[in-house]
């Protein structure tokens, strides 16, 4: 799974848009040595906490919950990409299945939503920054 650069950039925006860019790990290699930080001691810590690795690591979930093991594969892509490939235009599945039960609109997601807006992971990623105390 590789999330591509369009959506990157929409979640990038957003974790701007929430006020949290201040916490992005500012290259990769801060980013994991944060990472294991957060491993080793088994929490997340003002320190170690980047809410744009959270939502990445957010979005993989879904992506395995939705899809399992395929979700790993090599040649899957950006799973909101993937994922909407199957979304009509009145959100109904386009998958032709005569036994589907997403055929009625409105019943597929949205996966931008993944990204921005009230349920989106960046809004869970500043939620659970709030309960930690480290933000108002």
């Amino acid at each position: 799974m590789n999330i591509c650069q369009h959506h990157w950039d929409m979640l990038r925006a957003e974790v701007a848009a929430q006020g949290l860019t201040d916490w992005v790990a500012p290259d990769g290699e801060t980013a994991a040595a944060q990472i294991g930080n957060q491993l080793v001691r088994d929490e997340d810590t003002r320190v170690n906490y980047d809410p744009l690795m959270a939502c990445n690591f957010m979005l993989w979930d879904r992506a395995l919950e939705m899809a399992g093991p395929a979700a790993m594969a090599a040649d899957f892509g950006c799973p909101i990409c993937r994922f909407s490939e199957y979304r009509g235009p009145e959100g109904q599945c386009t998958c032709g299945h005569p036994d589907c039960p997403n055929q009625e609109p409105g019943s597929v997601p949205d996966f931008e939503t993944w990204l921005v807006g009230p349920n989106s992971c960046v809004a869970a990623a500043r939620d659970y920054m709030v309960t930690q105390g480290w933000i108002e």
